[in-house]
Formats: C-alpha cells, structure tokens, sequence
C-alpha cells in the first residue's frame, strides 16, 4: 500500500489482476474534505469492495478481531462458559447453538457476553436473532469478525457521546443484527464516525440509531446528505442513489458470496432436479462428514470433486446449492479470469485467491471451465504447466493443513484433465451430471421451474405427454427451463396480451384469467424440435 501524504492517494494492490481504476466519488470527496484535503484519488484494482477507512494518520483495512475454528474440546469449554454467562445475565440462546455452523457461532457469543456491548439491553433482546443470523450465514466467519470489530468501534471513547445516545441505545441490537444481513460494516463505522464529528447532529432530535442499522453502500451518501439539512428526516429516507462506481458494488461473482436467493424461493439441493445420483454422492463424501464428525472419526474427508457432462446439466446451479448445504464462504471463479499476461501474476492470483479462502473458513471455491486450468500437461504449454503445478500445490496444502475449504470444478471435457488432478487426495471425487435419463427426473426439474407459475389444470391432464416429450427430445435442466419460458410466452401471444400490453390496456380480468395451458408447452415443444432439426438449438441446453 503506498499513501501521498498530500493528496490522500491510495494505491491498493488487487488481489487477482493489477490492472487500476481510479475512482472519485461524492462519498470520498466528503471524506477527503473534511481532513483538510481537496479530494483524493482511490486506484484500486480489481476486484472492487477493499474495505476501507481514510483517517487523518492511517488507513486501516481490518479490525483487530480474528476467530477461527477450534477443536471439539475447546469448543465445549468455550460453549459452557458461555452458557454460564447467558445464564447469569438472564439471555436464553435456546436452541440457536445447534443450527448451522456451530463452531464460530459459539465463539462469537462467548466473546460477546464478555463484551461491554453487552451491557446494552438492546443487545441482550436480540442476542438470541444475532447468532441464529451467523449460523445460518454463507460467510459465518467474515460476519463475526466484523461483528466484533463494530462491537469494538462503537463502545470505544472515540464515539462515546453516539453510543450513549438515546435512539442509538435502543436500536443498537438490531444495528448488530443489520451486520449479519449485509456486507455494511464500514458504512456503519464512517456514519457513527460522521455523526460524532458533528455534534450538532446529536441535538437534532433525529432516530440516529435507525440512520446507523439502515446504511449501506448504496444509502451511504443519501443518508449524509439528509443528515446536513437544517431539518432532517427523523427517519432515513428512501435511497435514490443508483451509484455503481467500482468502489462501491458488492462483490462481484468472481469474488461473491452467496447472497442472492433463488427467485422461486428455493434453497439448498432444492434447487436440483433430476441429479438424484450427484446430490447424494456430495452428501456422503462431503456433506455428512461435516454435519456428523463423530461417525467419520480417524477418516480424512475430500478436498476437492469434479462435476462433469454436457453443457446444460446445471453444474454451476449444483456449485450454488452444495455452498448452502455446505453453509460456506463461496467464491466462484471461470479459471481463465485468474490468467494474467505479465510474469508470475498467474501465480500469484491463485496464492492470493486461496490465501482469502483461509482467511474464511469454512469456504468454498467453485471453478468453472476446470479444463482450461488443468488439462494434460507436456503439450508444450509452459506457462500453463507452470499455472497446474501452482495450483496443485495449493490443493496439497489444503489437505496437508486439514483446512475447512472445499473445491468444487466443473468441466464439459472430462477426458482433457490432467492425471495428476484427478488422483485421490485431490479431486478424486468424480461425479457425472447428465441430461435427465427418466420420467421422474423430468418431472423433478419440470416442478422446479414451473412452481411459481400460473398452470391450467389441464396441465396436470396431460403431463404424461409433456414429460416424454420433453424426455425424448433430450433436453436438459437449461432446456427445460427455457421451454417453461418459451410457454409463458406462448401463453401471453394466445390471450392476445402482448398486444394489450403494447397499448396499455390489459385489465384486471385478464391478470385473473391469465394461465399457461397444456396446448402452450406442445406448441414450444414443437417449436424447439423444428430449431434441432435446422441445427439451431442443440437438445442438450445452452449454458451450465
């Protein structure tokens, strides 16, 4: 990290491509201003979410707080006394303990019934909400820290006169609360920080503490703005701040946890059909394993599976779900976006890119295009030889230090991988996804992706018919997909609604009577074996 001492210029070193974007926003320019700057610069390379903090002396990054993962013994010596303490300042955890990923939750109550935040009554009402939150979090880990971290920065001296605020006070539990949800921390710490600079803000009669829970990135400018005025809103406004500077997105799905939720509002292997056989080859090898130590004593569990097969199948959909299952930080990567043209940035991309795997236990990196990384070495590709062998000792290295970190690749060209990837110890688990092979497992996938549409009954009449069809013109989850979509449509063309719709005169009698019929799915059916016999669609879908 460099920093010009005279125009706050910022230079931090991405963690997979060294390629810079400078970046000025209102946002920073406030910051930069009210240290005595005229503006500063932020070159940041990708990807773009480093956490920052620009004071008057330093930058900081993290805060001081880390917890990892601990063993059994040490974990129930931790969970007693923390019971103990529950018990003494009348908190009942209930039942939160046991759900989820045990090991950090349990720590972080620990650590927050012997913290003075706890003194808060509103932190005590919502304890119980708070550690349910982390247990059930895809990023238990990352969230704890910064849990911690805030618990630390708000009842310090720097911002006593905020935390004895009265609307603070009272909202401080679901202001911690807020930070299992979303990814706000620093938001949080440069409002309170603000907030405290201007004193006069404290006198305004304002729900402070409401402005504190409700900031993000995206609110973060807004709510300063309302903040200055003579005569604030007593509660935040809503944002119409639609700033996408690189700055200020969430992670991008290169570097995302999960945290979007699937529009049909299912989760985990719910959202696989038809992949009967694969879902239960991850369960045994890695799922169990995990939920259930004690019956896999003295067995070393996988590190890393291949998925495999035609495009379409839904490999990256099953990525997406096992890291629900598996309640992990998930990274998801294609493995030529960690390529670099300089000189050892390849390399160091991987190392930088496992190096955040440990840092979140438990994790999860899903690699797309895994043939492009890993293919049969000695072709006379010694940059790419040189990238395998970087990362299989990063594999090597998981196993040897028994991390919690689990690497899921997927490839449409099984046969181009290397040996030496495939060997047990590194990706021996080797699980075939295929198109659907039965009428159950059409009629799996169909239910999926047509559970939130309005069927007609006669739907129901005919499935038989839809469902070998669609078994016999070889479609896959993709495919499948896409003829619900193609039926909709069809539907909408038959009410004459596409027409309606045009003109603006669609009633609430036809939102009534709107629903896609049998005749609907035949007529896409039909239309998708007319594109395969021109060679315009293959049966097998369109994308992973």
């Amino acid at each position: 990290m460099e920093i010009d001492s005279n125009g706050y210029q910022t230079k931090v070193l991405g963690m997979h491509n060294r390629q810079s974007c400078n970046i000025h926003t209102k946002n920073n320019l406030g910051k930069a201003q009210e240290i005595g700057s005229n503006g500063y610069s932020l070159a940041q390379s990708l990807p773009c979410d480093a956490k920052y903090l620009i004071r008057k002396n330093n930058i900081s990054f993290k805060g001081k707080n880390d917890i990892k993962r601990v063993s059994q013994e040490e974990l129930e010596k931790i969970k007693n006394e923390a019971s103990k303490k529950a018990k003494e300042l009348g908190i009942d955890l209930g039942m939160t303990w046991d759900m989820g990923n045990k090991n950090i939750p349990i720590q972080l109550t620990n650590l927050l019934l012997n913290h003075k935040i706890i003194e808060n009554e509103s932190v005590k009402d919502n304890m119980s909400h708070i550690i349910l939150s982390i247990s059930q979090s895809s990023s238990c880990t990352l969230q704890a820290k910064e849990l911690l971290n805030f618990s630390d920065f708000i009842t310090s001296d720097e911002v006593k006169d905020v935390y004895n605020n009265e609307s603070v006070s009272d909202r401080l539990g679901q202001i911690l609360l807020g930070l299992t949800h979303n990814n706000s921390l620093q938001q949080k710490i440069d409002i309170v920080r603000y907030i405290n600079q201007h004193k006069e803000i404290l006198n305004k009669g304002i729900n402070l503490g409401e402005y504190i829970e409700k900031v993000d990135r995206r609110t973060y400018e807004d709510y300063i703005s309302e903040l200055h005025k003579t005569n604030p809103s007593e509660i935040p406004p809503e944002s119409n701040n639609t700033n996408t500077d690189c700055m200020l997105k969430e992670k991008t799905e290169k570097l995302g946890r999960v945290a979007t939720k699937d529009p049909k509002g299912i989760s985990g292997f719910d959202r696989i059909g038809g992949q009967n056989e694969a879902i239960t080859q991850l369960k045994r090898a890695i799922i169990f394993p995990r939920r259930y130590p004690q019956l896999y004593a003295g067995r070393n569990t996988e590190k890393g599976a291949i998925l495999y097969g035609p495009p379409g199948t839904g490999k990256s959909l099953m990525a997406t779900a096992f890291a629900e299952e598996y309640g992990a930080y998930f990274i998801k990567i294609a493995a030529t976006e960690m390529q670099n043209k300089y000189v050892g940035e390849t390399e160091e991309n991987w190392r930088n890119l496992f190096e955040e795997l440990k840092e979140n236990q438990p994790a999860l990196l899903f690699i797309d295009e895994m043939d492009a990384l890993c293919k049969k070495r000695g072709s006379g590709d010694i940059h790419g030889d040189k990238e395998l062998n970087q990362f299989l000792k990063l594999v090597s290295d998981i196993k040897a230090e028994n991390l919690d970190v689990f690497i899921l690749g997927a490839t449409n060209n099984f046969d181009a991988l290397d040996p030496a990837v495939l060997r047990d110890g590194r990706f021996g688990l080797h699980i075939e996804m295929l198109p659907p092979q039965s009428l159950s497992d059409v009629k799996e996938i169909f239910d999926i992706h047509t559970k939130n549409h309005r069927l007609d009954k006669d739907v129901q009449e005919q499935e038989q018919l839809i469902h070998q069809t669609i078994l016999d013109v070889g479609l896959t989850g993709s495919g499948i997909e896409a003829l619900v979509n193609n039926a909709h449509d069809n539907a909408l063309e038959r009410l004459g609604l596409f027409e309606k719709m045009e003109n603006n005169t669609v009633t609430e009698e036809d939102l009534a009577n709107f629903s896609i019929k049998a005749e609907d799915f035949i007529k896409a059916l039909s239309e998708r074996q007319k594109d395969m016999k021109k060679g315009t669609k293959q049966c097998i879908g369109f994308h992973n």
